[in-house]
């Protein structure tokens, strides 16, 4: 997560360039973090790493880019994170992101007992045993 986090903290973000020629260039530097494609953009004392597909987005819709801490991501419409073609790219607000997949994975039939009341109550019980003073809190509340 490490990557990620200093993407998403990124206080001086670099100028970045989104040319064609520098577009094939790093499509070729490529690396894998979080089952995601990362690259270094930026310059030699200014740099920083970019999930591809927000760089691939901000490169094909200049007017709706998105940057650290916005509230936007770049989702994948087929689900497939290796899929970074423009077409397969959509911008979303962080909170629609996250209640679409919420929402996919609670459907899901492989997901089901995760998110079951039997399993949120005993995760809750085990959250408890590990953080007593969840206990004290919980206990005041009522």
């Amino acid at each position: 997560m490490k990557v990620i986090d200093k993407y998403l903290t990124e206080q001086n973000y670099p100028k970045i360039d989104y040319s064609d020629e520098n577009y094939k260039k790093l499509k070729k530097k490529t690396y894998m973090s979080n089952n995601y494609k990362w690259v270094y953009v930026g310059n030699k004392g200014n740099y920083t790493e970019m999930p591809f597909h927000v760089f691939v987005w901000n490169k094909f819709n200049p007017h709706a880019r998105v940057n650290p801490n916005d509230g936007n991501l770049i989702h994948h419409k087929d689900g497939n994170k290796e899929n970074n073609a423009p077409s397969n790219l959509i911008r979303q607000k962080k909170g629609d992101h996250d209640r679409d997949h919420l929402t996919k994975r609670r459907k899901d039939k492989k997901y089901k007992k995760q998110f079951s009341k039997e399993t949120a109550s005993k995760g809750g019980k085990n959250a408890h045993k590990k953080h007593p003073e969840l206990k004290d809190n919980l206990k005041k509340k009522k």
